[in-house]
């Protein structure tokens, strides 16, 4: 009774705010913000409801993505209220409206070249953005993870060790070029229709390396089981189709045990679940024997 009253409550927000007589609104996922389907006898959109707490700096993402729409990138539209602002508030969230895209999943290595042109494009239109972006550096994404180690008291020993690595790893990222990163470019965050691959979700956006979106779209490793071979895949796929230089492409391989611990991390807080020690030491195994091949290899400086 509570949840239906909750949604009748958003339908009347919705219907007040966009002038939309919603039919239905359908759940769809719920972690950083609730994902909903909302569906009127016209169209379909995609509404987030952004927790009150969330570190998500809402505002800025939509500017962003507001920008990127009428600059012609392959991005959503964001709806305007009445008012005609981006954001609408209720009960101290924030509530965004999307375009609806129907269209097909994305796969990397078959849609390779179209994910890569729409990153170029986004690239292209960020250039002239006169905005203050938020820097991002991936500091952050160690502490929490090392914070997460210790509160179930994981060996000192190996956690000492598998901080270090990721610092040096980290120092390794450091290197490379600023500019606009998507922060969570990957192919759920993708959809593809009429032959153009439609980035979502920029709520990680940041001033950061946007080589970082491209090994973390052409990030071919299992995350449970390492293969060195995986390793070379990702790293000559870099170099042939994004036609990234090979000097960055080493250092961008760098990036993806933080962008291992950033996950774990990220999930786990959000469902205030506790980091178990089989998952820390899979990981630990992990991290050390990619640190090792990078350095035996010479990819690390």
């Amino acid at each position: 009774m509570k949840d239906n009253k909750k949604m009748q409550m958003l339908e009347n927000v919705i219907n007040f705010n966009y002038g939309i007589q919603v039919e239905s609104i359908q759940l769809l996922r719920e972690m950083i913000a609730r994902v909903y389907l909302i569906s009127s006898k016209q169209k379909k959109y995609i509404l987030k409801q952004y927790r009150e707490n969330t570190k998500i700096n809402v505002n800025q993402m939509t500017l962003v993505m507001d920008f990127l729409y009428n600059k012609g990138s392959h991005v959503p539209k964001i709806y305007r209220n009445k008012d005609g602002f981006l954001l609408t508030k209720h009960e101290n969230q924030n509530l965004v409206l999307f375009e609806y895209i129907k269209g097909n999943d994305v796969h990397p290595l078959n849609d390779g070249k179209l994910i890569y042109a729409s990153y170029k494009l986004i690239q292209e239109h960020m250039v002239s953005y006169t905005k203050q972006l938020f820097a991002r550096n991936e500091t952050f994404m160690i502490e929490r993870y090392v914070k997460l180690m210790k509160r179930i008291n994981y060996p000192e020993d190996k956690a000492t060790h598998l901080q270090w690595i990721l610092n040096q790893l980290c120092l390794q990222v450091k290197e490379l070029p600023k500019g606009f990163m998507h922060g969570d470019f990957h192919t759920g965050n993708m959809i593809k229709k009429n032959n153009k691959v439609y980035i979502l979700d920029f709520d990680a956006l940041s001033v950061n390396s946007s080589l970082l979106d491209l090994v973390t779209c052409f990030d071919f490793c299992n995350f449970n089981s390492l293969d060195v071979v995986d390793i070379e895949n990702t790293r000559k796929y870099l170099i042939d189709v994004c036609t990234v230089h090979i000097n960055d492409v080493n250092i961008m391989l760098a990036f993806i045990p933080l962008r291992h611990v950033e996950i774990i991390s990220t999930i786990l807080i959000e469902k205030n679940q506790e980091l178990s020690m089989e998952l820390c030491d899979q990981q630990y195994e992990w991290i050390v024997s990619f640190y090792n091949y990078m350095k035996n290899s010479n990819y690390l400086n």
